[in-house]
């Protein structure tokens, strides 16, 4: 199964919302699938959006893929 972005919520006793970004997998445990944080991100508020476009740059370098599109995000597309 592949990697992708997901985001998880908490609120905080004031009614605030807290996002966090992570990296995650999903895994097959007992029949169920189970996603499995690969690497967290930190807060959403305080993402380095820059090193995000950096890695996914690097990935795309690596996969041998003109990176000058990829790492501009896709008309209305939000990290979620």
């Amino acid at each position: 199964m592949g990697m992708y972005l997901r985001t998880t919520q908490r609120k905080n006793k004031n009614g605030t919302t807290v996002r966090y970004v992570q990296l995650a997998h999903n895994r097959r445990v007992g029949g169920t699938t189970q996603a499995e944080v690969v690497h967290n991100f930190g807060r959403e508020d305080q993402l380095d959006t820059d090193g995000l476009r950096r890695l996914v740059a690097s990935i795309n370098r690596y996969l041998g893929e003109d990176g000058a599109d990829a790492a501009a995000p896709a008309a209305g597309a939000a990290c979620r």
